[in-house]
């Protein structure tokens, strides 16, 4: 929501409980509704919650813990609420990944990793992250090996023309009405 109102676009009216930042659940618990303190901070926690359930497949605050809503709010909103290291110790990613969303989960919006240094964190550009080390280039060839022959070497086939629409006018041509 912080983003949104941050680039003027409409604010949605509802806010899920299980992904809220701790700011968000205090002016819910506190029916401060019409203030919201949104911010793109407030997203980033909710993305660290979403990206933590991407990466398991289970909700940080588990329907066994927490039976509703309210109590999931009442958990964040207390000031002592940390993220479990419990929890993350459990996920099956690199330190780094798993850094990453401590400093997405932290408490404090101040302290909060921003939007803009997430898409460039190392954890993202990281071979645990993305799956597996980069695929290997093709072997190079011996400089004493010759060049192969044209006929062997593969080429592209030339691509297909595009059919034009019998309806669509060039675009510098403008509609007469």
């Amino acid at each position: 929501m912080g983003s949104t109102r941050k680039f003027g676009l409409p604010v949605p009216p509802t806010v899920n409980h299980r992904i809220c930042a701790p700011e968000i659940a205090e002016a819910i618990i506190e029916n401060r509704l019409e203030s919201l303190p949104s911010t793109p901070a407030s997203d980033v926690f909710s993305l660290g919650l979403l990206a933590f359930y991407l990466m398991t497949g289970r909700d940080y605050f588990s329907r066994d813990k927490y039976d509703s809503d309210q109590q999931v709010l009442e958990a964040l909103a207390s000031p002592g609420w940390r993220v479990s290291d419990s929890l993350l110790a459990g996920i099956d990613v690199g330190p780094c990944f798993r850094g990453l969303l401590y400093r997405m989960l932290e408490r404090d919006p101040s302290k909060r990793i921003r939007l803009g240094d997430i898409v460039n964190h190392r954890a993202l550009r990281s071979q645990q992250f993305a799956g597996g080390p980069p695929p290997a280039s093709p072997p190079s060839q011996p400089s004493n090996s010759k060049p192969p022959s044209p006929s062997t070497t593969p080429t592209a086939s030339p691509r297909p023309r595009r059919r034009k629409h019998p309806n669509r006018r060039p675009t510098n041509q403008r509609r007469r009405k």
